[in-house]
């Protein structure tokens, strides 16, 4: 492969691509001209990078805290990469597809045409949204209808906080144990 590189006609001189020019006024046309760039990005690209990036964009998913735009953004990156003749409809799949279900229950009913469009009404309920929360009103929707019991966090314990979870931890064990015990003396 790198013998390749020496036999090559013509070798680009310049970093960045030139575009190609028509022709006009009595000057000849100019063709467009790799740049090294382009020449590396496609020499070293890697055989299954089509593969790679189609996985990317049928497992994205929007998360939680990440803002709506990006999302958009990232979603119709990762469609170019993939084919960069996408459909209109097909970009919608994709947008849709990974989109958080409170957003997609206020944007799928009114059926975006194009990217733009859904842009648009994702711009609009995310700023009603923040407008909302701005004034302190709560999105029923968003928050589980049942209390639930608040468990203490055991995935990050800090020094300081380490005997109060030893303690909690012996009176959780001490109450499993006693519960069990009362209910194998029920039992007999």
């Amino acid at each position: 492969s790198a013998r390749n590189w020496f036999l090559c006609a013509r070798l680009p001189n310049d970093w960045e691509d030139t575009a190609a020019q028509a022709a006009a006024a009595g000057n000849a046309a100019v063709a467009a001209v790799p740049g090294l760039r382009s020449v590396f990005l496609k020499e070293f690209q890697p055989d299954n990078y089509g593969l790679f990036q189609e996985t990317r964009l049928r497992s994205r998913t929007q998360g939680v805290d990440e803002p709506t735009i990006r999302y958009y953004y990232k979603i119709l990156n990762l469609c170019r990469l993939v084919d960069p003749n996408m459909s209109e409809t097909h970009r919608l799949e994709h947008l849709f597809r990974g989109l958080r279900p409170i957003l997609f229950r206020k944007i799928y009913p009114l059926k975006p045409k194009t990217c733009e469009e859904f842009l648009a009404l994702a711009k609009s309920y995310t700023e009603a949204l923040l407008m909302s929360d701005t004034r302190g009103w709560k999105d029923t929707t968003a928050e589980p209808q049942k209390p639930q019991e608040q468990l203490p966090n055991l995935s990050v314990v800090y020094p300081d906080q380490q005997a109060d979870l030893i303690k909690t931890m012996r009176e959780l064990i001490q109450e499993t144990c006693e519960k069990l015990i009362s209910k194998e003396k029920n039992e007999q």
